[in-house]
């Protein structure tokens, strides 16, 4: 066996890792070709190698990808069913791992059920992903809310406080107080501009800032699709919190034109228990779980 590492796919080596998807997930979840680590020009260094590959002779037989959109990379990595528990999957990680050190990446995430790490036939992941340092960190919901009820929402929004949306762009000074918004909710130093303007300059990607009385109190971003969108980045400024914003933000958002077509869906972590209660009252129902491992990078 031989392996390579790189930092851009030629045509040939894309379409073997589909193939090699393919084998591994025949039921079609395909969760490296419908991900966002598919393209390095979208991680945060542009001259890291991201993609791993293990050859037996000339055939493709594991594959492991990294999607660095911050200080961490996002993992996914499926090995073919005949060479798993061959130490593959081991190898590519441990490559992985001494790119991640040379630019001072703090740690690797998966959603192993979701996003591949297949390192075994029964995809029982996890006594792989111990083996190799990895803890559970948290349990994600995917949920989902029909195009029927964004078409059904009634333009009950009371005008009594202006609540408005209104679309960011790569100019606007509210991205900086948005940043400053997510660093106090989130405790870390702040997800920053750069990751709303990233998010920004995204193929059909909104983002909108909220406002009541000209207070800016919060921000959400969408992300349209051809049968579903995607709901991301939702922000509620912390001491405006529990009065009813974040419902009146998100029926705003229903009522646009571009979104009330299409089923809209978003991710949450499980012990938000007040978000995802919001949801529920919205519309949205638990379509998926997904548990997230975290490996540090020591």
């Amino acid at each position: 066996m031989h392996y390579i590492q790189c930092r851009k796919l030629n045509k040939r080596k894309r379409q073997q890792i589909i193939e090699l998807e393919d084998k591994c997930f025949p039921d079609g979840e395909r969760p490296w070709s419908k991900g966002e680590g598919k393209d390095n020009y979208k991680n945060l260094y542009t001259t890291a190698d991201c993609f791993f590959l293990c050859y037996q002779k000339e055939q493709l037989v594991g594959f492991l990808g990294l999607f660095i959109p911050e200080e961490d990379a996002e993992l996914t990595a499926f090995v073919e069913p005949s060479f798993q528990r061959k130490g593959i999957f081991t190898e590519l990680l441990k490559r992985a791992t001494a790119v991640m050190k040379r630019y001072r990446l703090q740690s690797l995430f998966c959603y192993p059920k979701s996003q591949g790490v297949l390192v075994d036939n029964t995809r029982e992941t996890q006594p792989a992903l111990w083996k190799t340092g990895w803890a559970r960190e948290s349990v994600e919901l995917m949920m989902e809310r029909s195009a029927v009820s964004n078409q059904d929402q009634k333009a009950d929004i009371s005008t009594e406080n202006h609540a408005k949306l209104r679309l960011l762009t790569k100019q606007t000074e509210d991205i900086s107080q948005i940043a400053a918004m997510e660093a106090d909710l989130f405790g870390g130093e702040e997800v920053g501009e750069e990751a709303f303007q990233s998010a920004m300059a995204e193929e059909n990607t909104e983002c909108f800032a909220f406002y009541c009385n000209e207070d800016l109190l919060g921000a959400c971003c969408i992300k349209s699709g051809k049968q579903k969108d995607f709901i991301f980045g939702v922000v509620i400024k912390k001491s405006e919190q529990g009065k009813g914003y974040g419902q009146k933000m998100l029926q705003l958002l229903f009522q646009n034109k571009k979104t009330c077509k299409h089923s809209l869906c978003l991710q949450v972590s499980y012990h938000n228990v007040s978000a995802v209660a919001l949801y529920h009252k919205l519309g949205f129902v638990i379509t998926q779980q997904q548990e997230v491992y975290r490996r540090l990078i020591s």
